[in-house]
């Protein structure tokens, strides 16, 4: 997995924190928590998550020449993401917003919708 972010310097739980997210004006905490999980599910130290990550660098497949590792390999990555569904569909629940969030498709999309936020206003195109 750690591949998939190339040379990416691993930054500490706080520095991922304060760089990427405390601009954002989410609570340390949560943030924290949400980055954890996915950690957790996904092996990927929170340290080389970006917000502008999307999620499918997480949901993609593993290459291996061993169709038993890559039978294994899929299995898991679907599991993962289907608890990141899961716990998100609670909070998102929870916070009231679940029909707001129609697509979320980066780390801080995630974030953002696990903290309770809104999804931003999407800017209008010009003709």
């Amino acid at each position: 997995m750690r591949s998939r972010f190339g040379d990416r310097k691993l930054l500490s739980r706080d520095e991922c924190y304060y760089l990427n997210f405390e601009p954002l004006g989410l609570p340390k905490e949560k943030v924290l928590e949400c980055l954890d999980l996915i950690e957790f599910e996904f092996e990927v130290p929170i340290g080389l998550l970006r917000p502008t990550d999307k999620l499918s660098v997480l949901f993609t497949q593993v290459p291996t020449r061993n169709p038993l590792k890559e039978l294994f390999y899929r299995m898991r990555e679907e599991d993962s993401q289907s608890e990141l569904n899961y716990q998100l569909s609670k909070r998102l629940r929870q916070f009231g917003t679940f029909d707001l969030w129609e697509n979320i498709e980066t780390i801080e999309d995630f974030v953002r919708a696990w903290c309770g936020e809104k999804p931003r206003p999407s800017m209008p195109t010009s003709s």
